[in-house]
């Protein structure tokens, strides 16, 4: 699966937790396996505040687990 092809057609969205800045998080997004080797903005961020935000993440994820991507990365080579 060509995941070019697949963001042709629809928005591909990452839910993920962390506790520093979400900008230095994704800071190497385009290097990142996690972050399909592309380029990504953010389009919602939320603060939690007395809640388990890892916990809250785990729950998200199994909620949307019927709309997961599932694909195998093969990273080509860059060529020089």
């Amino acid at each position: 699966m060509d995941i070019r092809k697949v963001q042709e057609n629809q928005s591909l969205y990452k839910v993920g937790y962390t506790s520093g800045s979400v900008e230095k998080q994704i800071a190497n997004a385009e290097n990142e396996s996690t972050y399909l080797y592309g380029p990504v903005k953010v389009c919602k961020e939320i603060q939690v505040a007395n809640l388990d935000s890892e916990a809250l993440e785990t729950a998200i994820h199994h909620a949307l687990a019927n709309y997961r991507l599932n694909v195998d990365i093969i990273r080509r080579p860059m060529i020089e």
